[in-house]
Formats: structure tokens, C-alpha cells, sequence
């Protein structure tokens, strides 16, 4: 079993430093062609099964990676964005959000702005990570996802950090990387 990561191709809201959380916005031109560009890569890797976000930025980077195979494709909730409450669609200003939050810190578990908690995150991209090595032993996976929920993702593959905060996935728009 091998399973890897793939961000989603880039969005206007992306572009623009918004907050998307679970507000569903469509991949631009740009996206489009980051996940036509991952299609080499992708097709090297011998995927057996996708399973992406239901969001349609998500759907449509596993849609265009995917084109001209028959891999199937299942979509679960699970793998949609943490949703960022009223910070959705705000322009988030520097870099301090995304590098070092405490929204990220598994102790504190913040709550602010209604934002869906850490460890809620955590609990559903787990149990459904669980569930795939259960169930998919002999496949190669390719989970389809978002840069909030890679967070959690990485976490579970390489281990939560002494400082118990998640650590930035640092996975660009329609990269693929290699969990396990």
C-alpha cells in the first residue's frame, strides 16, 4: 500500500489569499493547468483508487489528473476543507495565520471565529485514514484535499510535534507528495 497527498489546483481565493474553508469555489485557468501538469507524475505513481473532497475545487483537480483512466474516484466528506467559519472569504494579511495559529494547537483547541476546532479536524481525517489502510490494504491511494486538512494528514503519517501545534503542510497547489 502507498498512499499520497494532492493538493488542490490553485483558485481565484487562492490567488487572492482568501479563506475558502468549505465555501465551494472552482479551480481558474491557472488550477485547470497545475493539475493537467501533475497528469505525468500522477500516472507514474500506478494508482489504484482516488479518493478526494467533495468541494469542487477538489473534484475538479482529481477529475483533470485523472482524465483518460478508468481509476475510479470516490468522494468523502471527510476530506473537505476545515471549515474556517466567519473567516471564510476574508483576506487573511502576512503569513502569521498559516505558520504558527493556535487554531492549529492540538492543547489549546482553540474555538474563535467559529472556526471547526482542531481536534474535530483531526478526529475525522484520522477515522477516515484508519478506515482506507483497513480497507484498501493492496491499493495505491491518492487522497485529493486541501491545504487546512494536509495539516492533520501529515500529522497522522509523521506524528504530532512536542509543541502538540500542526505543523504547515507546506504542499503547493496540485503537488503530489508521497505519506506512506
Amino acid at each position: 500500500m502507498k498512499i499520497y497527498l494532492m493538493r488542490h489546483g490553485e483558485t481565484n481565493w487562492n490567488k487572492e489569499k482568501r479563506m475558502q474553508g468549505r465555501t465551494d469555489i472552482e479551480l481558474n485557468e491557472n488550477g485547470r493547468q497545475q493539475a493537467i501538469s501533475a497528469r505525468e507524475k500522477f500516472e507514474r505513481l500506478n494508482i489504484d483508487l482516488i479518493i478526494s473532497s467533495p468541494l469542487i475545487r477538489a473534484k475538479q483537480t482529481a477529475k483533470l489528473v485523472s482524465e483518460g483512466t478508468n481509476i475510479p474516484i470516490i468522494y468523502k466528506e471527510e476530506l473537505m476543507e476545515r471549515g474556517y467559519g466567519e473567516l471564510e472569504g476574508k483576506i487573511i494579511k502576512g503569513d502569521a495565520f498559516y505558520k504558527n495559529d493556535s487554531t492549529y494547537d492540538l492543547e489549546k483547541n482553540t474555538n474563535i471565529y467559529n472556526i471547526e476546532t482542531v481536534k474535530i479536524l483531526c478526529k475525522r481525517i484520522w477515522n477516515l485514514l484508519d478506515e482506507i489502510k483497513e480497507k484498501y490494504p493492496d491499493k495505491n491511494i491518492l487522497l485529493v484535499s486541501h491545504g487546512g486538512t494536509s495539516r492533520a494528514i501529515k500529522a497522522y503519517f509523521e506524528g504530532i510535534p512536542e509543541n502538540k501545534v500542526l505543523k504547515p503542510a507546506n504542499i503547493k497547489n496540485a503537488e503530489i507528495i508521497e505519506l506512506m
